[in-house]
């Protein structure tokens, strides 16, 4: 239920910051030409275009990076109101053995709600502080061999489901020593350039190969090379054209002060000459403060010198002061107040642009495919439940087929009987039941750590003479039924959870089994008039891949609706990451791999509803929500979670549909498009 997911998405937000605080520094940005194919999902039919903003005339594109916050929607805001502008672009940095790609989401979606585009460095090393360089798990050598193949079409198939470009920069500062793919640690001659560019196009084609095409690749040499030998020559480490979008340079002013034109113009000329057709950006740059020398002074030169150079197209400004240097690197803007005000006046100049490189195009309007959708809610039932539910027919202007409640196997010894008044009433009006049986003592008692309410428990028959008194007694009651169980076991709360029954694929096993041997009870006992909802999270935490959603699915022969459960929380609210999640952010994804992976099984949302204007517009959303729902024929049930949780304070969570007059009024005039049906599902 909604408390849970709650809970488990404070926690994901909390992982997510923790690997993305980083002690390197690094690059990368987007191109003006995009010679990548259009299509970018797995389903062929859906069509996203990246648009490019047209470079006609001089743009240089501003970026930073700077360590990320719990609320990082806000810090980017307050770096904007700290600096003057906006920049479009924010960088962070990743590794390979720390989390797949939607490990990153909520951090993503931060920045690409808040108007930026997010660069990765993308470090093939296991974590912080592992350069790799003496390890041959992580060389040149590891990735031509496939060694890594996994990771990266794991990666590389969750990005290309993300409808917004990223810049990605694998490899960077390979002429230098540190790191596990640099020549220095590859060998150290002619041949080490070679098996960089054979690593680099193999990496790129693996990505490309897996359809995710809205990822600009930033080739990234340090303005330097170290050993300056000359086989260790940045050009020799060129992937090619075709493999490259961007051209990053890495550089500071730090140990020894430099100027602009000493850092960075010979390596930006010599690009030019070698590269004509691609864009420059300083992927990472900064200057410290030193005495005897003005930053403020150098940042005024160093703007000034950027305008010319016209393949120069974006410069990311590395807003953090790194304490573990000799001397110690005070790199961010407001190290001083005079090189805050330098910074400030330097970008107000027009060619510095506030915008993101690349935005992504709206959808086309969705054509209807499918036979319709049954309207559904959830409300607290009351003693009177006829009469509620024709009030909340008045109120929304459709009566709703669906009526979804609650019951607990262990709460006051009750059973299916202690049901029957509520459901006497819900098939009077016409209804059908909707019920998620869960698997634990009572309300809010979860049962994570309980070995009574856990999957082994329901494996070896512990509640077998519950469930087959149950399903007998719903085996003889005239009417259909509904019957999910097991919901969000990709989460981390509830005692069916595979994080609760050993956090690893043997405890997706233990569900399937215990799924699978509810039903049979069901089955057993005649209640064949149950139909059964499997119903995980839109989103997995953790995000491992032991967790994929898909390890749970019970098989064909047990389920009959796909049920995803998914909430707008608004931008207030730490388990939604701080942002305001479209419908498009919370259900295509889902929606598209349910349609590939189960063509036969209709869809329903069996737990959604929107925050009230926390970040965003509830009634637009709610109008985007009913237009978009008829882009996916497989969708044949929405469920509306129709309650203000008090739980919830401060503020409020205003779910309800009639949280404002303007959400209400939008969401009658929506559900009166015939497409959604008042009647129930029948079987």
């Amino acid at each position: 239920m909604i408390a849970k997911w709650i809970r488990l998405q404070g926690i994901l937000l909390a992982i997510v910051i923790s690997f993305i605080s980083l002690s390197y520094t690094t690059a990368q940005e987007p191109v003006p030409v995009d010679h990548r194919s259009m299509v970018s999902s797995r389903n062929s039919n859906i069509v996203y275009l990246p648009i490019v903003r047209d470079s006609a005339e001089p743009k240089i594109y501003l970026g930073v990076h700077f360590d990320t916050t719990e609320n990082f929607t806000a810090s980017l805001v307050q770096f904007e109101q700290l600096v003057g502008k906006k920049h479009g672009i924010y960088h962070f940095f990743t590794y390979w053995g720390y989390s797949d790609f939607n490990g990153h989401k909520l951090l993503l979606d931060q920045i690409t709600g808040y108007g930026a585009t997010p660069m990765i460095t993308f470090m093939s090393i296991p974590g912080v502080n592992d350069a790799g360089c003496g390890n041959s798990n992580w060389n040149l050598d590891s990735i031509i061999s496939g060694s890594h193949d996994a990771f990266l079409t794991n990666f590389a198939q969750q990005a290309a489901r993300y409808r917004h470009d990223i810049l990605v920069r694998w490899g960077h500062e390979m002429n230098q020593y540190a790191y596990g793919w640099s020549g220095a640690c590859n060998g150290a001659n002619a041949d080490a350039p070679q098996k960089y560019i054979q690593a680099y196009r193999h990496i790129v084609t693996t990505f490309r190969r897996n359809n995710a095409n809205n990822i600009h690749w930033v080739w990234s040499p340090s303005y330097q090379s170290a050993p300056a030998e000359s086989w260790n020559d940045a050009h020799n480490y060129y992937p090619g054209d075709a493999y490259v979008d961007w051209i990053g340079v890495s550089g500071y002013n730090h140990a020894t002060w430099a100027t602009f034109d000493v850092l960075f113009d010979n390596f930006l000329r010599s690009m030019a000459q070698a590269y004509p057709a691609k864009p420059v950006m300083l992927a990472e740059f900064s200057s410290t403060e030193s005495a005897g020398y003005d930053k403020s002074s150098w940042i005024a030169d160093a703007f000034a010198k950027m305008k010319n150079y016209k393949n120069l197209q974006a410069a990311i400004w590395f807003h953090k002061d790194r304490l573990d240097y000799s001397p110690p690197g005070q790199f961010r803007i407001d190290s001083s107040p005079a090189s805050l005000e330098g910074y400030r006046n330097a970008i107000q100049d027009a060619i510095f642009v506030g915008e993101p490189p690349y935005r992504t195009d709206p959808l086309p309007p969705p054509v209807p495919t499918g036979t319709g959708i049954h309207l559904g809610a959830y409300f607290d039932p009351q003693f009177d439940m006829v009469g509620e539910m024709q009030s909340f027919e008045n109120l929304v202007g459709k009566k709703h087929g669906i009526y979804h409640f609650y019951t607990y196997w262990g709460y006051a010894n009750q059973n299916f009987d202690d049901h029957k008044f509520l459901l006497d009433q819900i098939r009077r009006y016409g209804a059908l039941p909707m019920i998620s049986f869960m698997s634990i003592p009572g309300p809010g008692q979860p049962g994570c750590t309980s070995q009574a309410w856990n999957l082994d428990a329901i494996n070896s028959g512990t509640h077998d003479a519950y469930l087959r008194s149950f399903a007998s007694k719903m085996a003889q009651y005239p009417s259909n039924f509904l019957l999910r169980w097991g919901h969000e076991m990709n989460l981390s709360d509830y005692s069916w959870a595979g994080y609760c029954n050993g956090g690893n694929v043997e405890a997706t096993q233990k569900f399937i089994l215990a799924f699978r041997r509810i039903v049979d009870i069901f089955r057993a006992a005649g209640a064949n008039n149950v139909q059964w909802i499997w119903s995980p999270s839109f989103d997995s935490w953790p995000h491992e891949s032991w967790n994929d959603l898909d390890n749970y699915y019970p098989g064909d022969d047990y389920v009959d609706w796909i049920g995803v459960v998914g909430y707008n929380f608004g931008e207030s609210r730490v388990w939604s990451g701080y942002h305001w999640d479209t419908f498009d952010d919370l259900f295509r994804i889902f929606l598209e791999d349910a349609q590939q992976n189960y063509p036969n099984k209709p869809v329903m949302l069996a737990d959604y509803g929107t925050a009230e204007d926390d970040g965003g517009d509830k009634a637009d959303w709610l109008t985007d929500a009913f237009t978009e729902m008829k882009r996916y024929p497989n969708l044949k049930a929405v469920v509306y979670f129709h309650l203000n949780p008090p739980e919830y304070e401060p503020p409020t969570l205003y779910l309800k549909i009639d949280s404002s007059p303007d959400s209400l009024d939008a969401y009658r005039a929506a559900i009166q498009d015939d497409y959604y049906l008042s009647e129930p599902p029948d079987w």
